[in-house]
């Protein structure tokens, strides 16, 4: 039981109010588990109307504060991270215009008993002016402990309290291994980061805050309260509001990430290694006559030839809805590419020289759809089909053919059409940065990829012309990976059948 000198001291302080109303927001406490959700709203509730009796303070009403950036103020409380109640509190109070604010945390204890921690907060000087806890029994002492933090908020409106002060002074008997100074620090320094529009009020002294996990058991248990349900006031499905509850957002967070790639223009850097017809052959063998030396015969082909190479591309595209983008892609692969022509005398004894190397590279462009279900997630798997044309390089790009005696044709450069397959996986790297990982798996549906040409006769010899392209295959797998931006994007619109006094 808490002892009579705390409430003592309290009242005393209540008592010298004067008469200039401070406008107070009593905005977020936090249950650090399920059984005591009930206990944090009643302790608010009876807190706010503790402080609404008093004669020097006026409490504003949640509902009548303007949303938070897209999200309604009721949401955006709803939503709070656990742990980070005092951050919350600060941007609540700021978005209401009030001069202070008081947030809490609310966790069990032996025989029914509740823990409360309470912090006190000055918000246009982003302070936290006073934090305390104490111990009550809820069936009895309720009201009591909530006229406590209400003399404690008079006596703060009145500049009686100083920041960082601490009522442990005057009352030892508080739990000081649960009171925490300027909490506020870091709390609001993460919320900037995720809304924007606050300052950075210095360091912090946080202590540890445990949220259990939401399980399915308390979804049972909420299901069979009467009212409205805690799903239905921020419109989810009972299973979606579990996800949501045990996902470490807040509100806003989640509902921007539900809107997934609508709207959005990607960019995608891509590097990978696979199979693929990235390399060229060219044969040719022309035949000469003797004496007067005029070529009298030419056998020549050219193909693509598969093996195995590095690729870079670059890939655009923009979501329709939230798992499904439309976009293009182009890249490079590199390869291989093998000359080898040589000049046959008629009826003379030849003889074939090395086939000669080089580096080849191929451009490859199309069109892609990919699916990403699961936007909300930070690792969510990815599918996508594509169309690719694929185009190598003539011998034209080697050797200028047109400049010899040979006579032997130059083809236009090789092409392939394939229909791809797109399995992978992205991570979240950052709120506009992904990581991806795909694993392309490629059919060869057409293209021309090589040709052949034979002309006159008489001089090449049945071994000048067997030679023949080896045959290509069908299917072509390859793994690739690489970084997303994320530009534009849908916006979040502000909902306001939400906006309901009672919370989830």
């Amino acid at each position: 039981m808490m002892p009579s000198l705390f409430f003592l001291w309290a009242a005393g302080l209540s008592s010298a109010a004067d008469a200039a109303e401070t406008m107070v927001l009593v905005p977020v406490f936090q249950s650090s588990d399920a059984s005591t959700d009930d206990d944090a709203l009643a302790i608010r509730r009876a807190v706010a109307q503790a402080i609404d009796g008093l004669d020097s303070v006026e409490t504003v009403e949640l509902t009548t504060v303007p949303a938070v950036g897209d999200l309604p103020a009721v949401d955006y409380a709803e939503s709070c991270p656990p742990g980070e109640y005092v951050g919350c509190a600060f941007v609540l109070g700021e978005a209401g215009g009030v001069s202070l604010a008081v947030a809490g945390s609310v966790a069990p204890v032996d025989d029914g008993r509740l823990l409360v921690e309470v912090h006190v907060m000055d918000v246009p000087q982003s302070v936290d002016l006073i934090s305390f806890a104490g111990e009550y029994d809820p069936l009895v002492q309720g009201e009591e402990f909530a006229f406590t933090v209400a003399s404690v908020v008079a006596a703060a409106a009145r500049g009686e309290v100083k920041a960082g002060g601490d009522i442990r002074a005057v009352a030892p008997v508080l739990d000081g291994d649960r009171a925490e100074k300027q909490a506020a620090g870091r709390q609001l320094d993460q919320l900037s980061q995720e809304i924007g529009g606050s300052g950075d009020v210095g360091d912090a002294n946080v202590g540890e805050f445990i949220q259990e996990k939401y399980t399915t058991g308390d979804l049972a248990r909420d299901m069979e309260t009467d009212g409205a349900k805690p799903w239905d006031r921020v419109g989810m499905s009972a299973q979606e509001y579990l996800r949501y509850k045990n996902s470490k957002m807040n509100l806003y967070e989640w509902r921007s990430r539900q809107l997934g790639r609508k709207g959005q223009v990607l960019l995608r850097g891509v590097a990978g290694y696979g199979k693929a017809p990235s390399s060229g052959s060219y044969y040719g063998r022309y035949g000469v006559s003797t004496p007067d030396f005029e070529v009298e015969e030419t056998y020549a082909w050219h193909s693509m030839v598969d093996g195995a190479a590095g690729r870079a591309a670059l890939e655009l595209g923009y979501g329709v809805i939230p798992e499904l983008e439309v976009g293009l892609h182009v890249g490079w692969m590199g390869g291989r590419y093998t000359e080898d022509i040589a000049r046959v005398l008629q009826d003379q004894q030849n003889f074939p020289r090395e086939p000669k190397e080089s580096a080849n590279s191929n451009l490859y462009f199309g069109g892609q759809v990919l699916f990403a279900p699961f936007p909300v997630l930070p690792v969510r798997p990815v599918a996508g089909a594509s169309f690719t044309r694929m185009r190598g390089r003539s011998i034209a790009s080697f050797t200028n053919l047109s400049e010899s005696e040979s006579r032997l044709p130059e083809f236009e450069a090789p092409t392939s059409l394939f229909f791809g397959i797109l399995p992978g996986v992205e991570a979240r790297l950052g709120q506009r940065v992904d990581l991806f990982l795909h694993v392309p798996l490629n059919f060869a549906i057409g293209g021309n990829p090589g040709d052949e040409q034979r002309w006159g006769a008489g001089v090449l010899s049945d071994e000048d012309t067997a030679a023949s392209a080896d045959p290509l295959g069908s299917v072509y797998a390859g793994v690739q990976a690489g970084v997303q931006v994320r530009f534009l994007g849908a916006k979040l619109e502000r909902d306001n059948t939400f906006d309901d006094p009672e919370e989830p």
